[in-house]
């Protein structure tokens, strides 16, 4: 796929090169690093933008008149020169070729040109006209009011237009001066006209008088037509694709913002439009602009029309073309209106381009945007639609399919669309004939294969969702209008038959959107029965869902083998992404690439029970039957939920008659099991909410009716035998969770949820689906099993919680256990459990063990709900695990089991201390991570002396699942507990912290604890200090800010000693990159928190403005560094002390505003960040020597050859010999 950022506008025809030239460079060497080069212009731009911004702040702080025209022309043209006269001093060096950030310089020369000439116009003009030297009369720039102010005439937007025509000119000529990279400079000319025509939307209105008169209506086009043939001068995509869209906006902004505009006058500048159109489509039609950026560029297009057709339709908006006036017209008005205009002219503008496939979606968006006419002026243009589509289905010969299809489709929809927000045609009679020429055209182009099956299909649907048939007078016609669309796509699957793989699918993508439709009225109510045919019996019964669910099965059933399943319609979603699919625009058809690709689609079928027909007829009829009134089941009348064997008997006869039941067909056969029950619900238990008398006997048999289910395909599978080709355990897994989640749905009291529980636990625990194992308890959350009239809660209340019944259903913390629930689930994880511990003691090497630590905590969180306080139970099955993981050899699990001491005390303590203190919460975390420090520390030292690793028996693979050594962990874990123990017990856990992590450092030279070094003694200092309340706060933020400076200092000055630190004896280094990438750690850690210790200890202080003030020196310094030859490769000093310190300068503008601070302050700070910049800019350029301009050039658009290399005289050995003495 092209991209059109990167592509180009006109076809090349000349020979050309293929790719850039590779540039080849020394090792090490980074100039003309692109990220440097950005950065370079960047700094640049900040410093144009900060310098002018700083000294507009400083000088016109108040109210000035006409003078501040006079320095935006004088500025902006000073900039221009000193920015050309840069990019003009490197570009003679290199014979006038551009490298990237020249590029990007020329660009901001051409800005700063059009902001000095524009304005200069401006000031020009007010300054000729207050001292009344020339322009009176028609060449007047304006008049002076009472008040001696300057308000600019009409006369002046022409000055302005004329001043960019002129000044394009200019940039056009310099930009054929230079050769190489001059996109960004092509672009910053293309889009000035169109800059000023944004910039000037309010003021060029206010200047017309609010009457988009000649002047604005000429400048408007010509600056659109010159940007549009600007960007196709530069040929590059992006920028005109940028500006067709732009120009098609830019009548719109200017219609909208001319909000004082008379009757009449409304709708003069977005009829502007048509002549922009007309010379887009004169654009689009020329052969030299490449047909791919024709095609893209054409939905942007038709998308702005359209929306420029229904604002106009919706503001009543008048046509105004010069002297002609659609309020002139008088009758004829109502036919010649603004939308009709517009869609008009893009019919015959884009014409030519059409016929030669130029612009598809012109033909698309035409037929589309009718629904955005309203009254009689939408006759001649769907008249036009008419003729217009029936030319390219039956006459023109280049007409693509798919073209055709969307535009046929498109027509539709915008009939639908119109008709039902009350737009279209208000005559009855062209209306309905609109309406049946469409359906005519439809039906002849599918039968002559003009359109697919599908197209017509949504054409004819759309036609008929219209309220001429939704609103019949007779209940019928919709019926007939579903039963037309389904035998429509019954015939084309009969067609398929005989076909290939892709008309079938074609056939079960149309059956899905008539299934879709059919839905959509089913649930609008559009297919209601009359009640004359209810059965009195079934009170409240839809007969419409149970009719169209068995009209569709027995319709469909008998195209079976035609219809494409799920699973293959998804894998062929698949291999439509991974491209091995290709399309022919001929047939309109995808089609397989490589051969063996089919057998990968056939592998993927889920059989004949997949089929979409399949899932739709058991929705519907479930659904139908699910809508009897409760009252019919409830009590005597509870045989009638019998009738819901009927969709489970079509699924069970589908399983029985599939040749092969695979893994993938038993979890699509669970999935509809689980639809049908789901549809039942609401039935159901509106039904168990009125039945309170005894046992709950529709429920009894609703668990009978859907376990029959599972029990005979279990029996049918055990008959026929396991097919063990086509098995796949995730299939399996899936289909085991589907059937929890059908139990959970009991109704009887347990019969169901009790049956599939313990189906699925004895399943997957055969099997070894441990996933399973561990989701099972979640199907607890559902209690409908334990509900007061059913079985389970008769037998528990009269058995077990005799006394107090509410127990049965009580939801005890953490979860949603209640006694019963977690009895059951406690009960089902010990056997996990006990299958684990007997593996390792009969030392079984399986390759899918039975896992033992989610069980444990599945075991702990059960039993929890079961037993009356259980605060500490968490720490309890912790130390267990940390025993078991011992005993195991397990020792990867210690370290989550550490994590999981420090949540387990903090439980316990939340139980039972410190519920009286003020500060418990803190209290309860620092105690928690005290102890779980210790706790930690000891399992730490039974690790280094060899205790942990004593039952250790695959050493190796423990080393590949740990990431880090066990003692690595431990000793992070406990060091981390400590320190976060903040102060309790005198912070004395942070202090033993904060030596450990010294010590590691210090002695064992630990590279990591080094590098935090001064955070965590910082933070440990900062808590003592605070606890012991060391002198007032504003001392003890500058103590412990003091700290963290000094720490930092000291890492900035150990990370350039190099020479002592390579040397050391205290470290080891594997390389030298090793040591020069800790060294920039190292470095990099210091200046963190060397800032961090400037921002506490004056940032805290109400000092801000000082704290940023010293943050941004600190980080100049910082950035000087980078740019010193020895520190020539640190990029990272460059870009954080460049970037950082420009942020934090303007951190501190944003500061000093919010405060609202002194101007004169303000400007100075934004100066010194253009000043700042300015500097930066230079070093970059410094940095960056002059290069080989053949090794950069970037071939163009007219100049595509890279230039011969000029020969230079080969020197013989006699005269190197005298140059070597």
């Amino acid at each position: 796929m092209v991209s059109i950022a990167n592509d180009a506008i006109f076809p090349k025809e000349e020979d050309e090169i293929p790719f850039k030239p590779v540039i080849v460079r020394a090792p090490g060497h980074t100039n003309g690093d692109s990220l440097e080069r950005f950065t370079e212009i960047i700094m640049f731009g900040v410093a144009m933008v900060g310098i002018w911004i700083g000294l507009f702040l400083i000088a016109y702080g108040g109210d000035v008149g006409e003078e501040r025209y006079m320095v935006l022309f004088a500025g902006g043209l000073i900039s221009a020169v000193i920015a050309l006269s840069m990019v003009e001093f490197q570009a003679k060096k290199n014979e006038y070729h551009l490298m990237i950030s020249q590029n990007y310089l020329l660009g901001l020369s051409f800005f700063f040109m059009a902001v000095g000439t524009l304005w200069g116009i401006r000031y020009l003009g007010g300054f000729f006209t207050v001292n009344e030297l020339i322009f009176e009369g028609t060449l007047s720039m304006g008049v002076i009011d009472e008040e001696g102010i300057y308000n600019p005439g009409p006369n002046m937007i022409y000055a302005q237009a004329l001043g960019a025509v002129a000044m394009w000119f200019a940039h056009q000529r310099i930009l054929d001066r230079y050769k190489g990279d001059t996109s960004f400079g092509w672009a910053v000319a293309t889009y000035i006209p169109l800059a000023l025509l944004l910039v000037g939307v309010g003021r060029w209105i206010v200047y017309a008088d609010y009457e988009v008169s000649y002047p604005l209506g000429i400048s408007i086009v010509g600056l659109c037509g010159l940007a549009m043939y600007s960007a196709l001068m530069s040929n590059k995509a992006i920028n005109f694709a940028v500006v067709s869209v732009v120009s098609s906006i830019i009548p719109i902004i200017y219609e909208v913002l001319n909000d004082n505009a008379d009757i009449d006058g409304r709708g003069g500048a977005l009829s502007l439009l048509i002549f922009i159109l007309i010379i887009q489509g004169y654009m689009a039609g020329n052969e030299r602009l490449k047909q791919s950026l024709a095609e893209k560029m054409s939905f942007f297009v038709i998308g702005v029309v359209v929306i420029a057709m229904l604002y106009a339709s919706t503001d009543d908006l008048n046509l105004v073309l010069g002297p002609l006036k659609s309020s002139n017209l008088s009758d004829l008005g109502e036919f010649v209106t603004l939308p009709v205009a517009l869609w008009i002219t893009v019919l015959c503008a884009y014409f030519p381009a059409t016929l030669r496939n130029r612009v598809p979606a012109m033909p698309i968006g035409l037929a589309f945007s009718l629904w955005t006419l309203n009254g009689d002026e939408a006759i001649v243009p769907w008249t036009l639609a008419l003729i217009m589509i029936s030319y390219m289905l039956f006459y023109a010969k280049a007409t693509r399919m798919w073209v055709a299809n969307l535009t046929l489709s498109a027509l539709s929809l915008s009939y639908l669309l119109s008709d039902s927000i009350g737009y279209g045609v208000d005559q009855v009679e062209i209306n309905i004939a609109i309406a049946i020429g469409i359906v005519i055209v439809a039906e002849t182009a599918r039968r002559l294969e003009k359109v697919s099956i599908w197209s017509s299909v949504q054409t004819v649907t759309f036609i008929a969702l219209s309220s001429t048939i939704l609103e019949s007078d007779y209940w019928f016609v919709t019926w007939i209008f579903v039963v037309y669309l389904l035998g429509m796509v019954y015939e084309s699957m009969l067609k398929a038959r005989n076909g290939d793989d892709l008309e079938k699918r074609n056939a079960t993508l149309a059956l899905l959107t008539s299934l879709i439709i059919s839905s959509g009225l089913l649930l609008g109510g559009k297919l209601e029965i009359s009640d004359s045919y209810a059965i009195p019996a079934l009170s409240g019964m839809s007969l419409e869902y149970l009719v169209l669910g068995l009209i569709v099965y027995a319709l469909f059933n008998t195209v079976r083998d035609v219809e494409v399943d799920v699973g293959s319609l998804l894998r062929l979603l698949e291999l439509r992404a991974a491209g091995a699919y290709a399309y022919d625009s001929e047939t309109n058809a995808w089609y397989i690439k490589e051969p063996e690709e089919t057998e990968i689609l056939d592998e993927a079928s889920f059989g004949s029970i997949g089929r979409i027909s399949l899932a739709f007829s058991l929705l519907a009829i479930t659904i139908g039957i699910s809508t009897i009134n409760a009252d019919v089941i409830s009590g005597d009348g509870f045989y009638f939920v019998g009738l819901y064997i009927l969709p489970v008997s079509i699924l069970f006869w589908e399983i029985n008659s599939m040749d092969k039941i695979s893994s993938q067909s038993r979890m699509i056969g669970a999935f509809m099991l689980l639809i049908i029950a789901l549809s039942a619900m609401p039935l159901m238990l509106d039904a168990a909410q009125q039945d309170k008398d005894g046992l709950f006997q529709a429920g009894i048999l609703f668990d009978i009716l859907f376990l029959s289910a599972p029990i005979g395909a279990f029996v049918l599978i055990n008959k026929r035998g396991l097919d063990r080709d086509h098995l796949s355990r995730g299939a399996d897994q899936v289909m085991l969770c589907v059937l929890l989640v059908i139990g959970m749905m009991d109704q009887s009291g347990g019969l169901l949820f009790l049956s599939m529980y313990g189906l699925v636990s004895l399943v997957a625990a055969q099997y070894r689906h441990h996933g399973v194992t561990m989701l099972a308890p979640l199907a607890t959350i559902s209690l409908l099993w334990l509900g007061e009239n059913g079985i389970a809660y008769s037998f528990l209340e009269s058995n077990v919680f005799s006394s107090d019944p509410t127990q049965i259903n009580e939801i005890r913390p953490p979860l949603w256990f209640t006694p019963v629930t977690g009895t059951l689930v406690a009960a089902h994880m010990l056997m996990p459990i006990a299958w684990s511990i007997r593996e390792v003691q009969l030392k079984e090497d399986q390759e899918n063990p039975f896992p033992y630590f989610l069980p444990m905590v599945w075991f702990v969180l059960a039993i929890w709900a079961v037993l009356p306080t259980a605060s500490w139970l968490p720490l309890i099955a912790c130390m267990f695990g940390l025993l078991n993981a011992w005993v195991r050899g397990d020792i990867n699990l210690i370290p989550m089991l550490s994590v999981g001491l420090m949540f387990s005390f903090m439980i316990g303590f939340a139980d039972t201390m410190f519920v009286n203190e003020d500060d418990d919460a803190g209290l309860i975390f620092g105690y928690s991570m005290l102890f779980s420090g210790i706790a930690i520390y000891l399992l730490w030292v039974a690790n280094k002396n060899g205790i942990l690793q004593m039952n250790v028996i695959d050493e190796e693979r423990l080393e590949k699942i740990m990431p880090y050594t066990l003692d690595t962990q431990l000793r992070f874990l406990a060091i981390a507990s400590l320190l976060l123990s903040f102060d309790v017990v005198n912070g004395m856990g942070m202090l033993v912290g904060s030596a450990w992590v010294t010590y590691e450092a210090i002695q064992k030279g630990d590279k990591v604890s080094i590098l935090f070094l001064p955070l965590v003694d910082g933070l440990a200092a900062m808590n003592l200090i605070h606890h012991f309340g060391v002198g007032p706060q504003a001392m003890q933020n500058f103590l412990a800010g003091g700290i963290f400076f000094l720490e930092g200092a000291a890492m900035i000055y150990l990370s350039s000693k190099t020479d002592a630190v390579y040397d050391s004896k205290v470290f080891e280094w594997k390389d030298d990159d090793e040591f020069f990438q800790y060294i920039e750690y190292m470095g990099f850690s210091g200046v963190v928190a060397a800032l961090g210790g400037v921002m506490l200890a004056f940032g805290a202080n109400d000092q801000t403005e000082l704290a940023l003030f010293l943050t941004a020196t600190i980080l100049t310094a910082l950035a000087i560094t980078g740019f010193d030859k020895t520190q020539a490769e640190v990029r990272w000093r460059r870009g954080l002390g460049v970037f950082g310190s420009v942020l934090t300068l303007f951190i501190l503008f944003m500061y000093n505003l919010e405060n609202d601070g002194e101007i004169l302050f303000r400007g100075l700070t934004l100066v010194s960040i253009g000043m700042l910049a300015l500097g930066y800019g230079f070093l970059y350029m410094n940095r960056r020597s002059s290069y080989n301009i053949h090794d950069v050039e970037i071939p163009q658009v007219f100049d595509t050859a890279v230039p011969k290399l000029k020969p230079t005289p080969v020197q013989d050995q006699e005269d190197e010999q005298d140059d070597e003495d």
